[in-house]
């Protein structure tokens, strides 16, 4: 029927877009988890001179690192069990793009150049959109970083097979917005990079790349490429 009909807080006539003649900077930045589970994909909107979107594959709505800066501890996937979380958590890049944006939007306030423009998170087309990924399950598009493009595992933004927004609303269960990381078996590292060696490497020129492109700052990309030379062991 026509949607203008229904009263659907996911449809389009529901979202809430954010005004282009504002003076201040708006800078919007979406987790995997945001688009699809929580429904932004019906607020998407263009980029124009006072609006900036960028959309991070690889991310969720929260992840481990929320929790490993209270516990500390590596990057890892199975701390979500302090929280009551049976599956792997994600352990994408989320802090490290926000920070990265976060800097650009200061500047940008200032009256500096505003963040560079990122390629969206490319969706299906159905009635319930879903991220679109690749053989490894890594979602297509976005802001990249090595996290995603020179995986060891993939994060992603999806919650648990089977799980629902309804899940959420009804049970309270928040692993749900923690999203998931799938393990690469040894086999398929071997495969993908060969070495340990040619594995770093590709992770420094990734990383390089999304420095580059203002997608990433030297300290994390740093701080990213030290954990890359410890998955060596």
């Amino acid at each position: 029927g026509d949607l203008s009909d229904r009263d659907d807080e996911d449809s389009p006539e529901s979202a809430v877009l954010i005004r282009t003649d504002l003076d201040e900077p708006v800078m919007i930045v979406e987790a995997e988890t945001d688009l699809t589970l929580l429904g932004y994909h019906v607020a998407r909107q263009p980029d124009t001179d006072g609006v900036r979107t960028w959309e991070m594959a690889g991310t969720a709505h929260s992840d481990a690192h929320v929790l490993r800066s209270i516990i500390g501890g590596p990057r890892s996937a199975e701390v979500g069990s302090l929280i009551g979380c049976t599956e792997p958590i994600n352990t994408g890049p989320h802090h490290e793009v926000l920070s990265a944006g976060l800097n650009h939007l200061v500047a940008w306030a200032a009256g500096g150049d505003p963040p560079p423009t990122a390629e969206r998170i490319e969706l299906t087309e159905d009635d319930e959109p879903a991220i679109v990924r690749d053989e490894l399950q890594v979602a297509v598009g976005g802001v990249r970083n090595p996290l995603v493009d020179v995986p060891v595992a993939v994060p992603t933004g999806d919650p648990p097979a089977g799980s629902t927004l309804e899940d959420l609303r009804q049970g309270g269960d928040i692993c749900l917005l923690f999203g998931t990381t799938i393990p690469l078996t040894q086999d398929a590292l071997v495969e993908r990079y060969g070495s340990a060696d040619a594995y770093v490497q590709a992770f420094r020129e990734s990383a390089a790349e999304a420095v580059a492109a203002g997608f990433l700052l030297q300290r994390d990309a740093d701080q990213l490429i030290a954990e890359a030379e410890a998955n060596r062991a």
